[in-house]
């Protein structure tokens, strides 16, 4: 019975924290961290503990348990989503593959965005090569 109750209350709490958007997304509007994922804090025998919001609403709403070796992807590509119909149990090597095949991830520490066209398609060029991408031709 105890446990019935907090799951209830524990999806209460999440709900009461998100937005819904055109898209599905249940868009946590708690704290996030730094890269946008929703977390919460609680404490556990006195000392504080984070909580990613997406990995408790997949454990509440699926009820089942992730196990070590796999990670809670988006599949809606939106970190701050804790909708349980957006999230899909993935190893962390193809979630990785996933966010270099759509540039996502690490991101360049120059902006060269202002610059001329062909700085772009060499910087591009560049990292076609290393992703092992074949360029486009014309």
């Amino acid at each position: 019975m105890r446990k019935s109750i907090n799951k209830t209350l524990c999806k209460y709490h999440v709900m009461k924290n998100i937005i819904v958007n055109g898209s599905g997304c249940w868009v946590w509007c708690g704290y996030k961290d730094k890269k946008g994922y929703g977390q919460i804090h609680r404490l556990k025998r006195g000392w504080p503990q984070e909580r990613w919001v997406h990995r408790m609403a997949y454990r509440l709403w699926r009820d089942e348990e992730i196990p070590r070796d796999l990670e809670v992807h988006h599949i809606c590509y939106n970190c701050s989503c804790c909708n349980p119909d957006h999230l899909v149990l993935r190893t962390k090597s193809w979630n990785t593959a996933d966010a270099n095949s759509k540039r996502r991830g690490k991101k360049p520490l120059i902006d060269y965005s202002n610059s001329p066209l062909w700085v772009q398609e060499a910087i591009d060029a560049q990292i076609n090569n290393q992703t092992g991408q074949e360029e486009e031709s014309w």
